[in-house]
């Protein structure tokens, strides 16, 4: 049986072109429908491809305008807070010229003072608080290249220097790190000293803080001691030789041209001594720039509670093996006589010359007696004279009773001779005590806490608590 194929030619031509019409039609409608030339990478494989790449940097710019717009607004904020800093820095500035008007009082300066404190405290508490988006605007941190939820982050930084810092008055730097939440605001005018305790415990002794540094050694890192006992020593004729021994600063003439005269031994005589400081001494003649030959040398000391000085005393080493120097120290006690110290100089070949000095100390005479609980006892900075308070609150004032913790000053002077060109420096650090606590009424004596606070004495660098206005940089007209 024979096969047959039907098939109706114009049908399918009709079909065909339908099906293009069709397909066309959608095409046309999808352009309508997105605006857009080409949808698929069939529209147009090379124009979609730039068509994307354009479309990317659109939205990018798109992107960059609102990260502008953010950065704007986060600086608006800043410049606001920043705003309030410059208009108390402002006032700042108006209370140090007026607390320089002569016509104020002690006690008017003191008011000055406490406005001068809260602007201060409300400064730091704007750096810390400012924030946009819960970022801090102020304290520091917007400038590092990293985050933290901690309060405090150190971070060795390798390669350039970063510009940490923050806006708090108080500051410390470690060596080769750079420290986040630090800065350099409140720079104190180049020369000014500024002192601070810097021990990790400051609250273990009595002694709060120290200031009103005045010509005393820069220590920078290397810091002070200042020693308080309220369980005090017995001083004595041996234990005051021993320590102008050990406290010795001498000075044998400039460099090339040096004497090599020493002491040998020191002795202290007679009990009647009630005053702790420095003394010095000079040669002023020889003989024949030999030690046994024989010399006149001058004298004088500086009582260091007081920072009283006495006068220059003149007096003769006469010709010996062994030269003896002669030291009256102290004031006089009513029916006693003067204390003095005597140091020995080996002769056999010992040169000596003019200009030659001797700076070291002494110790007023005093028995052991436990002053902790009266608030008395005796306080030493490093080597110097250890100066006794036996009196009843001297050092710690009693309890008022009131809710205030009271504080007690104690001013102490230092002797220090450069040992190159032997000039002498006398000056003072103030020390400040406090009461143990507030409420605690203890009408006939305080309660000092012995321990050994650290100190640093600096000349450059951030201003303190303790900071006068007109030493601050920014001060300075």
């Amino acid at each position: 049986m024979a096969l047959s194929i039907y098939n109706n030619v114009t049908s399918l031509g009709a079909q065909k072109y339908l099906n293009i019409a069709n397909n066309a039609q959608t095409k046309s409608l999808q352009r309508l429908s997105s605006g857009l030339r080409i949808n698929t990478a069939a529209d147009d494989a090379s124009g979609l491809a730039i068509s994307e790449k354009l479309r990317g940097q659109i939205s990018g710019m798109k992107r960059a305008s609102m990260n502008a717009q953010d950065g704007i607004s986060y600086l608006q904020t800043a410049e606001g807070a920043m705003a309030s800093v410059t208009s108390m820095l402002q006032r700042m500035r108006e209370l140090a010229v007026q607390a320089g008007n002569g016509t104020y009082t002690t006690n008017d300066r003191e008011m000055l003072q406490l406005e001068v404190d809260q602007l201060k405290d409300e400064i730091n508490r704007i750096s810390q608080t400012s924030e946009f988006n819960t970022k801090k605007l102020l304290d520091g941190s917007g400038t590092a290249l990293w985050s933290s939820t901690e309060k405090y982050l150190g971070a060795v930084i390798k390669g350039p220097e970063v510009a940490e810092g923050n806006y708090k008055v108080d500051s410390s730097v470690q060596p080769g790190q750079n420290n986040v939440y630090k800065s350099q605001i409140m720079q104190v005018k180049e020369g000014v000293l500024v002192s601070e305790v810097t021990n990790a415990n400051p609250a273990s002794a009595s002694v709060t803080s120290v200031r009103e540094p005045n010509n005393i050694p820069v220590t920078n890192t290397a810091g002070m001691s200042i020693t308080v006992k309220g369980q005090t020593d017995t001083i004595d004729d041996a234990s005051n030789a021993a320590h102008t021994l050990s406290a010795m600063q001498t000075y044998h003439g400039a460099a090339g041209t040096q004497s090599n005269w020493r002491v040998s031994s020191a002795t202290f005589t007679n009990g009647d001594n009630i005053m702790s400081g420095y003394y010095e001494m000079e040669i002023v003649d020889t003989t024949n720039g030999t030690v046994s030959a024989g010399f006149t040398y001058r004298y004088r000391y500086m009582d260091s509670k007081t920072g009283k000085m006495s006068a220059w005393v003149e007096a003769t080493a006469t010709a010996s093996d062994t030269a003896i120097v002669t030291l009256n120290l102290g004031d006089v006690p009513a029916g006693g006589a003067s204390a003095q110290m005597t140091l020995r100089f080996p002769g056999a070949g010992s040169t000596i010359q003019p200009g030659d000095k001797i700076v070291s100390i002494f110790d007023a005479n005093s028995t052991a007696f436990n002053g902790a609980a009266s608030g008395s006892g005796s306080l030493q900075i490093d080597n110097g004279p250890v100066l006794t308070f036996s009196a009843a609150g001297s050092l710690v004032k009693a309890d008022n009773g009131d809710e205030k913790i009271d504080y007690n000053e104690v001013k102490y002077h230092i002797a220090t001779m450069d040992p190159k060109t032997g000039v002498v420096d006398y000056g003072s650090l103030t020390v400040e005590f406090r009461e143990e606590q507030a409420g605690v009424t203890t009408p006939t004596a305080g309660l000092l806490i012995s321990g050994v606070t650290t100190v640093n004495v600096r000349d450059s660098g951030p201003a303190t608590k303790d900071t006068k206005l007109s030493d601050l940089t920014q001060f300075t007209n």
